[in-house]
């Protein structure tokens, strides 16, 4: 059968875990099925920047800032990708509501261009979908196909859908065949010089890295305080915890602040801080700055962690730290037990400081000894190429691409 067109469509103005799911999904449409495939997004898109380097092909539509001049111009950009692709089959996949409700009207009163196109929405939002007959009929009859990226998002839709309709495909990313889990002895980073008045990073001990942005949702401010409670058991090695993100709802100074009243060092910088007890043998390193060695990092952290109070669905930070071969600590909000499921990590009370601190001391523990901390490191990798490789995505497109709706008559 011969592959069909794909037009993804993402209105988001960052690039969020919903971005990344799109983007991987076009780099799988066509690298792995060899697809045409055309990104649409906003002018000035993160989006777009990622897929700088990648041929397929990239189409600014004017969905940012809102409004019905935008609108109008997006519906036009629609109407003539979908007139090119008038006589071959053509899916249409969407991430945010913007884009969905722009086909969804368009298709309303454009019938003839969307004979032979498929519409997919894909739904990685944390909120719930409004129970009413508006929101019923978007989503059982306007819509060919709806994906829900964890179990936790599709029991958030107030109606029933059947399995024809509706089914879960989490984030997937592309694991290399060749790649392997390089042990500890053979670090691509050894130490990362911080501030003149700290420590370097050490990865020679144990390292807990945090990534994302400073947002109260995620939990930082409760982990500095748990992190300051633990009692860890060796006399010998240091325990560092690496927090890497950007100010966002809350400042990473604010974060360095809360760990002042609770540690007896501390240096700063103008994007670095540094905290640590009397002894030294607890070191909090938080960086406000951009990084390009995020990937490095995960695979040379002894564990990943992820304290959310809420929010987490795709978990994309998740995904990446377990295909970077790093077993994980993680909350219990949103998505992250159901995504940590059956991997080597451990999961622990959102906001419960006795939990996280239950969880630390473990995870140091198998840090200090290498034989465990191998064997974790190489389980979450397997665990992640079973669970969450590109292949994953064979059996969505082809879910949709088999039964198309009959939704011509509307």
């Amino acid at each position: 059968m011969h592959e069909p067109t794909h037009l993804v469509l993402n209105s988001n103005k960052w690039f969020s875990a919903v971005s990344a799911y799109s983007f991987q999904l076009a780099l799988y449409l066509h690298h792995v099925r060899k697809a045409a495939v055309l990104l649409g997004a906003h002018p000035g898109s993160p989006l777009f920047e990622r897929a700088e380097l990648q041929e397929f092909q990239k189409k600014e539509i004017p969905f940012l800032p809102p409004g019905i001049g935008n609108f109008m111009r997006s519906w036009c950009c629609l109407s003539n990708i979908l007139k090119q692709q008038i006589s071959t089959q053509t899916v249409v996949w969407t991430f945010e509501g913007r884009e969905h409700t722009l086909c969804i009207l368009h298709r309303a009163v454009m019938k003839s261009l969307w004979k032979h196109a498929i519409l997919v929405r894909v739904r990685g939002q944390a909120g719930e979908v409004k129970p009413g007959y508006l929101n019923r009929l978007v989503y059982t009859r306007f819509t060919d196909k709806l994906v829900c990226v964890a179990s936790i998002v599709a029991r958030r839709i107030p109606f029933h859908l059947s399995a024809t309709q509706s089914r879960v495909f989490p984030y997937c990313v592309e694991i290399p065949k060749t790649q392997e889990i390089q042990p500890h002895t053979k670090k691509s980073i050894q130490r990362i010089s911080f501030l003149e008045n700290a420590p370097d990073i050490d990865f020679s001990d144990p390292v807990f890295l945090v990534v994302g942005r400073y947002d109260p949702v995620k939990g930082h401010e409760g982990l500095i305080k748990a992190f300051a409670k633990c009692a860890f058991t060796s006399e010998t090695a240091k325990v560092q915890l690496i927090f890497v993100g950007e100010s966002k709802n809350v400042r990473a100074r604010d974060l360095f602040e809360t760990g002042k009243s609770l540690f007896a060092k501390s240096a700063e910088g103008k994007s670095r801080f540094w905290l640590a007890d009397e002894t030294g043998k607890k070191n909090i390193f938080i960086f406000d700055e951009r990084r390009n060695d995020i990937e490095a990092l995960m695979a040379q952290a002894h564990f990943g962690i992820i304290p959310s109070l809420g929010s987490e669905v795709i978990c994309r930070v998740a995904v990446e730290f377990m295909k970077n071969g790093t077993p994980l600590l993680v909350s219990d909000a949103g998505a992250l037990p159901e995504v940590a499921q059956g991997s080597p990590s451990r999961v622990f009370a959102a906001g419960h400081e006795e939990s996280m601190c239950s969880a630390l001391e473990w995870a140091y523990s198998m840090a200090c000894d290498d034989v465990y901390h191998s064997r974790f490191r190489k389980r979450a990798q397997e665990f992640v190429a079973t669970k969450y490789s590109w292949e994953k995505f064979d059996d969505m497109v082809s879910w949709i691409t088999s039964r198309k709706k009959e939704t011509d008559q509307l």
